[in-house]
């Protein structure tokens, strides 16, 4: 339980509770390759992360929901926050930083990259080319 709000209401009339657990409204993030996907120049870590959990320092912890290589699908990966250490890591590959989130970071040209995701939903429909005018 990460929060617990009481409301009454203006009459006294009713008591309700509002709770929340790990609340987490982290944007999901990924670990992954530009340009062409080729299995043999991926590090085994690459992949879509989502948020899992809030650790003790208020930081978001991610698990791997989808593996760029294949193979290495079946294997848990985390990136959290090492408090010890003031790094975000995937298993022992570590970048320093103490920002709240990776995606604050500024991981960029670094051994490996936090970038925002979206899940493209929508319906993308063609309308064709609209008419001109005319005679």
């Amino acid at each position: 339980l990460s929060s617990m709000v009481a409301e009454e209401s203006s009459g006294g009339k009713w008591l309700r509770y509002r709770y929340s657990c790990c609340s987490n409204a982290a944007v999901p993030i990924s670990i992954a390759p530009s340009g062409r996907r080729m299995e043999n120049r991926l590090q085994t870590m690459e992949g879509l992360y989502c948020p899992a959990s809030i650790d003790a320092s208020g930081r978001p912890t991610f698990m791997r929901t989808f593996a760029m290589v294949q193979s290495d699908s079946n294997n848990t990966r985390l990136l959290s926050f090492d408090r010890d250490q003031m790094k975000w890591c995937v298993d022992n590959s570590c970048l320093s930083t103490d920002a709240p989130h990776p995606l604050r970071a500024g991981f960029v040209g670094t051994s490996w990259e936090v970038v925002p995701i979206s899940d493209f939903d929508g319906a993308f429909e063609g309308k064709g080319v609209t008419k001109p005018a005319g005679p």
